[in-house]
Order: structure tokens, then C-alpha cells, then sequence
């Protein structure tokens, strides 16, 4: 059986993707990217590496276009961050 390929065509709703790991956002990129109905949620615990991703266009543009929220925190502090 050919497996389905899955992309923006047949999702039909937005969804809330959580990047508990954000880094330089490489992923959330991705599904932003290959999701125009996608947002994301990322968490980063380093600030240092925050400050550096967001220097990428493709992260300002996901940020001003409010697809994109990274917060300053743990992944195990996720019910906290949900709740805020």
C-alpha cells in the first residue's frame, strides 16, 4: 500500500505544534515552512541561543506573522508556560 503523504492539502485545520527543544528552530522552520495552517509553540532554555535565532529572517518573519512564539524556558515546564 503506498503510504500517504502528508501535507498542507489534506489538513484542513490550523494546528499547535510544540518545539520543546527549540534551538536555532531548525524543525519549526520546516513545518512552517511546509504548513501554511501550522503554529508553534517553542520552548529553549538557553537565551543565548534565542537571541541567535532570532536573527534568521525566516524565524522574524514567522514572529511578526504570529505563527511563531519562543519562550524562555525548560520543556518540563510546559503545563506552566500553557497556563501563563
Amino acid at each position: 500500500e503506498k503510504e500517504k503523504e502528508l501535507n498542507d492539502s489534506n489538513i484542513k485545520k490550523s494546528f499547535l505544534v510544540g518545539d520543546l527543544t527549540f534551538g536555532l528552530g531548525s524543525h519549526s522552520k520546516e513545518i512552517l515552512k511546509n504548513f501554511n495552517n501550522s503554529y508553534i509553540l517553542g520552548l529553549e532554555i538557553d537565551k543565548k541561543i534565542i537571541d541567535i535565532s532570532k536573527k534568521d529572517s525566516q524565524i522574524q518573519n514567522y514572529i511578526e506573522d504570529k505563527r511563531l512564539v519562543i519562550n524562555h524556558s525548560n520543556y518540563v515546564d510546559i503545563s506552566s508556560v500553557i497556563n501563563t
